[in-house]
């Protein structure tokens, strides 16, 4: 009694479907849950756009071809996609460009509600004094294809191959400092820091 539930969805859950079971890879689509029926996408999508679902986030999982090819068995085959550099695009072009969710929705339900959820904000979750400056510069102008040559995975493929993007990422901005613009990584390895969670109040 009186705990609290939130709930979750995933861009394979709004944008993928049972048909790609019966498709010449399906041992890419495996996952938990699995793919449901084409119209449950749109009953999802609405559900985003009511307020019923706090997050869109990615389970990513980066496994290797080789792994999710490695036995002709779904019960062994791992489980899981690869999505976290897909995510915001995707969530933009068939969210926000379709009309479907406003932009205000979107940082909320891959940024703000994340941060709120897991007792990061005000430090994370929003641009204000104090608050770390981790920021994305998005351009919604470039149109442009899923390619899984032009990502940066160990999987060497994606689940949204050949899917129409609208926008891309032009910059990336973690504690104030660029980190990636024009798509080059600029970082430093060991530059990374533990964020705890604030104690429950």
């Amino acid at each position: 009694m009186g705990e609290t539930v939130y709930c979750e969805t995933c861009p394979q859950y709004l944008l993928l479907d049972e048909r790609a079971y019966a498709g010449p890879r399906p041992a890419h689509y495996i996952l938990q849950p699995p793919l449901r029926a084409e119209a449950e996408g749109e009953v999802i999508w609405s559900l985003v756009a009511e307020g019923a679902v706090d997050v869109i986030s990615t389970d990513h999982c980066d496994y290797a071809l080789e792994q999710k090819t490695a036995a002709d068995d779904f019960t062994v085959t791992p489980g899981g996609l690869p999505g976290v550099e897909t995510l915001l695009p995707l969530v933009y072009t068939y969210g926000v460009a379709e009309g479907r969710i406003t932009l205000p929705q979107l940082v909320g339900l891959l940024s703000t509600q994340p941060a709120r959820i897991f007792k990061l904000y005000p430090r994370k979750g929003v641009i204000q004094p104090g608050a770390d400056a981790d920021l994305v510069v998005y351009d919604p102008a470039p149109e442009r294809t899923v390619r899984a040559d032009a990502l940066h995975y160990v999987a060497r493929y994606s689940p949204y191959e050949g899917m129409a993007l609208k926008g891309a990422v032009r910059a990336t901005i973690s504690r104030g400092e660029v980190i990636v613009q024009g798509g080059v990584f600029s970082g430093s390895a060991g530059r990374g820091q533990f964020v705890p969670a604030r104690s429950a109040e």
